[in-house]
C-alpha cells in the first residue's frame, strides 16, 4: 500500500538504529556531565571570607554554563546530522544555530574573564 504520509522523514531501519545510537551517546555523555558536576569538590558556601564563598560560586555557575555549551553543541551536532540525512533544509539551519549557541555558551567564562582581566 503506497504512504502518502509526506511528513515522516525517518523512513528506513538503518537511519533508526543511527538515531538511536546517537541518543544512546548523548544521554551517556549527559548522564557523565551530570556525575562530574555533582561529585565535583566546589565548596561553593564553605568558605569564611565572602568574597571567596562569591568566587566559588562564580566558578561553579561558570563550569555549568560550560557542561551546558558542550551539551548544547552535541545536540546541534545531532540536529544537524539528521537535517543531512533527511535533506531538509530548516533541520539544517536549526542545528548549526544550536552549535553556534553551544560554543557561545560554553566559551562565555573564557570572554569574560578576558575582559575582566584586561587581557
Amino acid at each position: 500500500m503506497y504512504n502518502t504520509n509526506t511528513s515522516v522523514l525517518i523512513t528506513n531501519q538503518k537511519q533508526i538504529r543511527t538515531i538511536k545510537t546517537i541518543f544512546k551517546i548523548l544521554l551517556f555523555i549527559g548522564t557523565l556531565a551530570t556525575i562530574v558536576l555533582l561529585v565535583s569538590n566546589i565548596n561553593a558556601l564553605a568558605a569564611v571570607d565572602p568574597v571567596t564563598a562569591i568566587n566559588n560560586l562564580k566558578d561553579y555557575m561558570a563550569s555549568i554554563f560550560e557542561a551546558i555549551g558542550v551539551i548544547a553543541v552535541l545536540f546541534g551536532v545531532l540536529i544537524l546530522v539528521l537535517g543531512l540525512m533527511s535533506h531538509d533544509p530548516t533541520q539544517r539551519l536549526t542545528g548549526i544555530i544550536a552549535i553556534a549557541a553551544g560554543i557561545l555558551l560554553a566559551g562565555a567564562t573564557a570572554v569574560v574573564n578576558y575582559i575582566v582581566n584586561g587581557g
